[in-house]
């Protein structure tokens, strides 16, 4: 539920979501880590059977809404793209796709982690919009418009988690809503995501 969230806000979407599966293979992945983390729920939390089931349907809505999100926002960066430009996006993209399928992780990038630490390239949280620049020639304008989808995204991507997580917590008793806020910082990182939330 939270992963593809914090992914797509990780990779500032290959610029809006490139690092989330677009193609079946991806998100069958993006799946199978979305089934262990209700598994982990389910343990830790003491889940009932139609808690899980509830729970599921939640994450099921949200990592559809999410797809959405991914394939608007990269039709519309592609739209301001030259030909060559779009074909290298796309390309970046699949690479990245191959990566994340092929140990499960993501692949390193300058903008990733650093001794445990997130680091951005330029210290403000736009190591992504930097490299798409750089890697496809982005014009001054383009990259300013292709900035603000991002921005746009990282809202909607947000209200989307709070959406998510409100929905989640009505289904918990009062003890594991409690227990749940815990295991949320523990799954990304406490530290890395409580700097994510505050950009």
């Amino acid at each position: 539920m939270k992963q593809l969230l914090v992914m797509g806000l990780l990779a500032a979407t290959l610029t809006a979501c490139g690092a989330a599966p677009s193609s079946p293979e991806g998100a069958a992945g993006g799946q199978a880590q979305a089934g262990h983390y209700l598994a982990r729920m389910q343990s830790d939390l003491g889940l009932s059977a139609a808690q899980a089931s509830q729970i599921s349907a939640i994450e099921q809505a949200q990592r559809n809404k999410m797809d959405y999100l991914r394939n608007s926002s990269q039709a519309r960066i592609k739209g301001l793209l030259t030909p060559d430009q779009a074909a290298k996006y796309d390309q970046l993209n699949q690479q990245r796709q191959r990566g994340m399928r092929r140990d499960g992780q993501q692949p390193p990038r300058a903008d990733r982690q650093q001794n445990g630490q997130w680091q951005h390239q330029d210290g403000r949280g736009n190591g992504m919009e930097n490299r798409l620049q750089q890697e496809l020639g982005l014009t001054p304008q383009q990259a300013s418009e292709i900035a603000s989808i991002q921005q746009a995204d990282r809202a909607q991507m947000q209200a989307l988690q709070n959406e998510t997580q409100a929905q989640i917590r009505q289904v918990l008793t009062a003890e594991q809503a409690a227990k749940f806020d815990q295991m949320r910082p523990q799954r990304f990182g406490s530290d890395r995501f409580q700097r994510q939330r505050q950009n």
